[in-house]
């Protein structure tokens, strides 16, 4: 949810700067700043579900990546 508002934001000050008639510096500066979380957050996201999780059984029951051997 956080990377949908934060491309969201940035796409929404990016259109409102670029077709604004006055001085826009400060919105086109909050633009590229939402785009780099934008950005942040969607490498952070990638990586967190990415990773490889705890080893071993847990309160959930065994280890489904573990193979059994009968």
């Amino acid at each position: 949810m956080l990377v949908w508002v934060t491309w969201g934001t940035a796409i929404v000050f990016l259109i409102i700067a670029a077709f604004g008639e006055e001085s826009m510096d400060l919105l086109f500066a909050l633009s590229a700043a939402a785009f780099i979380a934008a950005i942040a957050a969607t490498a952070w996201m990638i990586v967190w579900l990415a990773r490889q999780g705890d080893t071993g059984s847990n309160k959930y029951g065994p280890d489904p990546r573990t193979i059994l051997c009968s």
